[in-house]
């Protein structure tokens, strides 16, 4: 993977552009996520997202944006949906008043991408995927696969910085 200092430039966002941003780095990690919430949010059989730490993006504006819980208003992770058009917008990991994660559907960004890292909630497919990549299954694992992205991605982010 790249440094985490390059800047894709093409204009991203729902179909309405409200959410449109033009200029961030590149994606911490990619997954594809099957579960019954991001089918629900996205109206596809999965979703394919880009990670992105919140302070490498300061441009991004949320103002057009409407962020829900899926599921329990404790869980961090809000989805968003653009105000104008209704479309999934960005999905966003929230503690407290604190954003530290953006996600960006991956058909946003046009640039290269990482390679996904992995098929989460698997379990919840609605048809088989015909890669190559680990397809991870139940809540306990796929949490773990995100844990350890987020945590490898830290860890590489951190290093990169002090160099």
């Amino acid at each position: 993977m790249q440094e985490n200092t390059e800047h894709f430039t093409q204009e991203s966002g729902c179909r309405c552009w409200i959410t449109a941003f033009a200029s961030r780095p590149r994606p911490l990690f990619r997954l594809i996520c099957h579960c019954k919430t991001c089918q629900q949010y996205t109206g596809q059989a999965y979703n394919d997202e880009c990670t992105f730490l919140m302070r490498d993006c300061p441009a991004l504006d949320f103002s057009q944006v409407e962020f829900k819980s899926y599921q329990s208003p404790l869980l961090p992770i809000k989805r968003g949906t653009c105000k104008i058009c209704d479309k999934p917008a960005y999905c966003i990991v929230q503690i407290g008043a604190v954003v530290l994660f953006v996600m960006v559907p991956s058909t946003w960004l046009q640039a290269a991408l990482p390679d996904p890292l992995a098929h989460i909630y698997y379990d919840r497919r609605v048809a088989d995927s015909h890669d190559v990549l680990p397809k991870i299954s139940g809540h306990i694992h796929s949490q773990t696969k995100i844990l350890a992205a987020v945590l490898q991605s830290w860890i590489a982010h951190a290093f990169r910085a002090n160099k």
